[in-house]
């Protein structure tokens, strides 16, 4: 680990900790949907290839799938990441719906239990 430190500080590389489980949740996430399109392409390059070759060529096209990602919009804001970041640092306020619709009141319309349930 510290020999990757070493290199990212020599390049001027900053490393961000999460301060948070939920921030780590989100990256881990956006890493796992990135890695989903990005290493089929990858996959399916070495496939051509010998067992001794690595192929390089995907990288060219990995800046492409990131664009296309963040330019895609999401389901619960229906806009892209990069506009609901431009409308963030504009001030606005973005509004995201449920995640799972739920046919029932929830929290203080909801009915409570009778005492008597054990």
């Amino acid at each position: 680990m510290g020999e990757c430190r070493d290199l990212f500080f020599r390049y001027g590389v900053r490393i961000q900790y999460a301060k948070s489980k939920r921030s780590v949740a989100i990256t881990e996430r956006d890493h796992q949907e990135f890695e989903k399109y990005t290493f089929f392409y990858q996959d399916a390059m070495d496939l051509h290839l010998p067992l001794t070759d690595r192929s390089r060529e995907w990288v060219v096209g990995l800046y492409i799938n990131d664009d296309k990602y963040n330019d895609s919009p999401m389901k619960l804001i229906h806009i892209s990441p990069n506009e609901a970041i431009k409308k963030l640092l504009e001030g606005e306020k973005i509004f995201a719906d449920l995640a799972v619709k739920h046919k029932r009141p929830i929290g203080y319309n909801e009915p409570l239990l009778s005492s008597d349930v054990k």
